[in-house]
């Protein structure tokens, strides 16, 4: 038998008079998911300490400010970039098989930021998912063509050129980052940022194979220079492509850990959008097989462009992320990264260019201009990074109700906790009820359109308001 949760819920009878409360079941399966859960959290791309942002007051104090804000957010896992021109701007040389050790520029700018981005994971104890996002077609140093670029491609970001030099700088850079600074923090990595539609190649062409060459070359370096047991290789990263993610899954079969997708799909505005959550994460997680499934980028499809969205700063938007975790984990996924942390330039450019000049504004925490408030979705996605920590068992819930969704995470070091949601569209939830956990109540937080709240509880109940994300505490031993 499942543990059984009691939700109490309200019924509106009418304009004019409320019912009371009604209860509504909840049972979570006595099995966990195949996959423990590989982490929430966000984007955090090593961007802090270049002149973009530190000519804009980024600093020492607004560091440590922003490093307590990630951490008191319980973020369990951030995926960071990585450029190759960042640290081989040049070909150390003509063969692949060899490493001229001066060539490689491993105190530039970015690499410096790219340093103190990871030391504080290490020191927070935050997961780190290492994206090797692209050849770039110019190095960001100066502008001239990269060597490892195949030529003639429109886009700033382009397929290499050559498969053995490729896995040559990848590995190059997890060798001096794990191995010689001792950043085991990073314990996976993913080879190109969305390869579905930005794997450009000769004639501005896709070419699976070249990608699944790479990453063939890769798993093999790695296991030649003993990296390839202390890394996860997370691969397809992919966009809204279909079909990439069942091809990644059949080719790379013998040398992927896990998968993972991108999500810019949904939108409280859409009629049925939970179900299709469910759906769209249930073919996802089929199609990886007995591989685990992350969505390594998450928001929601209000996007305007790559560096905008029309609902940045909505309850709407918080709202529909947080219940993409909690549907996500009943359907099996493990984990999700939201993009991003926090806004930031990625570059210096015309605040008209169409991207805001290069600030980054999709994200949890504002920037350093607003004291880097906590949005909306930050507040709910607390609660999510909070409830599923990484490493936590997974029961999947079945709600009697078409409005409650819950799952339950237990963990060793954080216990046994529900995520719940309460939509409230036709019913407008206001209460829930625990009886029958494993467990008794010692703390529940909600998100509404009020903000962060304690919710009303007692040993075997909580209240769960109208419109609303509950993280639940228990003391039950996991």
């Amino acid at each position: 038998m499942g543990c059984v949760i009691a939700v109490m819920a309200l019924a509106i009878l009418g304009a004019l008079r409320e019912a009371d409360p009604v209860e509504v079941d909840l049972t979570f399966e006595e099995t966990a998911n195949r996959h423990p859960v590989s982490g929430f959290g966000g984007e955090w791309d090593p961007h802090f300490w270049r002149k973009p942002n530190v000519r804009r007051g980024c600093d020492e104090a607004q560091w440590q400010v922003v490093c307590r804000r990630i951490k008191d957010m319980g973020i369990g896992r951030v995926r960071m970039m990585i450029l190759p021109d960042w640290y081989e701007p040049d070909n150390d040389d003509d063969d692949a098989r060899t490493l001229r050790a001066n060539a490689f520029t491993w105190d530039s700018e970015p690499m410096l930021s790219l340093y103190r981005h990871l030391e504080a994971c290490r020191d927070m104890g935050i997961r780190v998912t290492l994206t090797w996002w692209c050849a770039p077609a110019k190095r960001q140093s100066d502008g001239a063509p990269y060597w490892l670029a195949t030529p003639g491609v429109k886009e700033w970001c382009t397929a290499p050129n050559d498969v053995e030099e490729a896995a040559e700088n990848v590995v190059a850079g997890l060798r001096h980052l794990i191995e010689e600074r001792g950043y085991s923090c990073i314990d996976a990595f993913t080879f190109y940022n969305e390869p579905d539609w930005a794997f450009f190649g000769v004639d501005n062409e896709v070419d699976f194979d070249h990608y699944r060459a790479i990453c063939m070359a890769i798993d093999r370096r790695l296991c030649e220079v003993g990296l390839r047991d202390r890394l996860e290789l997370d691969l397809a990263d992919a966009s809204m492509h279909k079909g990439w993610l069942e091809q990644s899954a059949k080719a790379l079969d013998e040398v992927a850990d896990r998968y993972n997708v991108h999500s810019y799909v949904f939108s409280c505005a859409d009629e049925g959008y939970p179900q299709a959550i469910r759906a769209w994460i249930r073919t996802w997680v089929q199609q990886c097989g007995d591989k685990p499934l992350a969505t390594n980028e998450l928001g929601t499809r209000h996007y305007k462009g790559a560096y905008s969205a029309t609902d940045v700063d909505t309850f709407e938007r918080a709202f529909l992320t947080s219940q993409y975790a909690i549907l996500g984990l009943c359907e099996g996924m493990t984990g999700a990264i939201f993009w991003g942390l926090y806004d930031q330039y990625y570059y210096d450019g015309a605040p008209d260019d169409g991207s805001n000049g290069g600030r980054m504004m999709t994200n949890l925490m504002a920037y350093v201009d607003d004291g880097w408030r906590i949005r909306p979705t930050g507040q709910a996605w607390t609660l999510i990074c909070h409830g599923a920590p990484v490493g936590a068992r997974v029961h999947p819930g079945t709600s009697a109700h078409a409005d409650v969704d819950a799952v339950m995470t237990r963990s060793d070091t954080a216990g046994t906790q529900v995520l719940a949601v309460n939509r409230g569209a036709t019913v407008r939830v206001r209460h829930l009820t625990l009886s029958g956990a494993k467990g008794r109540v010692t703390r529940a937080l909600a998100y509404t359109r009020n903000g962060l709240v304690e919710a009303e509880s007692d040993a075997e109940s909580v209240l769960l308001p109208t419109e609303s994300v509950v993280r639940i505490e228990l003391d039950a031993q996991p």
